[in-house]
C-alpha cells in the first residue's frame, strides 16, 4: 500500500503491516510532494472489517478481542489511535492488524 500523509506515527508502526518505506522508524522525510511524505506497507491478503461485518454491526468477540488487544499495546506505549474505526482493521487468516496511523500519537500531544 503506498499512502501520502501529512503526519504518520512510525513508532507505532510495529502493529500494522510491514512497513517498506522508510525503511527506520526515527522518521525523517526523504521525498515529500507538496507538503505530503510518502509511506509504502506491506500488502496484507486480508479484508477490512468494514467489507466482513459492515459499519452498523458490532465486531465479533474474537475479532474484537483482538482489535482490544492492539488497542492495549499503544496504550501501554502512550499512544493513541485517533481513527478507530472498521476500515482501518485489517482482518487475515493470521493476524488482526489497525492501517492508517496518520492520526496515532503520543497521549497529549497530538492532533
Amino acid at each position: 500500500m503506498v499512502k501520502f500523509v501529512q503526519t504518520y506515527n512510525f513508532a507505532a508502526h510495529n502493529l500494522t503491516p510491514q512497513l517498506l518505506y522508510p525503511e527506520t522508524t526515527e522518521y525523517e522525510p526523504a521525498l515529500n510532494f507538496g507538503g505530503l511524505n510518502l509511506v509504502v506497507m506491506g500488502f496484507v491478503d486480508g479484508i477490512t472489517a468494514h467489507d466482513s461485518f459492515g459499519d452498523d454491526s458490532s465486531l465479533p468477540g474474537t475479532i474484537f478481542d483482538k482489535v482490544k488487544e492492539v488497542v492495549t499495546v499503544l496504550h501501554e506505549n502512550d499512544l493513541v489511535f485517533g481513527d478507530l474505526r472498521p476500515p482501518n482493521i485489517m482482518e487475515s487468516e493470521e493476524q488482526v492488524l489497525l492501517v492508517d496511523f496518520d492520526w496515532c500519537a503520543k497521549d497529549g500531544v497530538g492532533m
